[in-house]
């Protein structure tokens, strides 16, 4: 019986060398690819503003805000965002607005900072608004740097999940099959 399949040996995972490599794995991958899939979509609703109409508006506040953003809920971080409050008006319909960019905040409170001190109240500025929604504009339409940091360590981490996952599989093969 030359044709015969070899029948794999009984081997618990508890006791397999590559058992860290699929824990890692399984964590990389379950939590890089919601993550990633956030960071997308801010990404994505960020980078419509750079075609968006302008005007003019003028500022009424600017101070530094915070909070936790998408991954803070879960216990990881917190961010800083600016606030600054403006108002402009669109076909002679007034608006107010508090968004600098679209996308999520930065780490960083200097960083932030230094955004702030560009606004001050009083100061006329150019808004960006959206065409179809009036209501929703921004201060400064280019898509920001946090959001490709999020992008790339979100595809990173889903990236070596799957590494770890396929270093498990051939742990696992080798005590199986020999």
């Amino acid at each position: 019986m030359p044709n015969q399949r070899k029948r794999p040996r009984s081997f618990p995972l508890e006791y397999s060398k590559g058992r860290n490599w699929l824990i890692t794995g399984c964590i990389l991958a379950i939590a890089g690819v919601p993550v990633f899939g956030l960071a997308a979509y801010e990404y994505l609703n960020a980078s419509p503003a750079m075609g968006w109409p302008t005007t003019i508006g003028m500022i009424e506040y600017s101070r530094v805000g915070s909070g936790v953003d998408a991954s803070g809920r879960l216990g990881i971080s917190s961010s800083y965002f600016p606030e600054v409050g403006y108002r402009y008006e669109v076909d002679g319909v007034s608006y107010s607005g508090n968004n600098v960019y679209l996308g999520i905040g930065s780490p960083f409170k200097k960083e932030t900072a230094a955004v702030v001190a560009k606004y001050r109240p009083g100061q006329q500025t150019k808004v960006y608004y959206d065409p179809l929604q009036p209501d929703t504009a921004v201060l400064d339409p280019k898509v920001q740097g946090q959001n490709f940091v999020a992008l790339y360590l979100s595809a990173l981490a889903s990236g070596m999940g799957v590494l770890c996952l396929s270093v498990f599989r051939t742990i696992r093969r080798k005590e199986l099959w020999g």
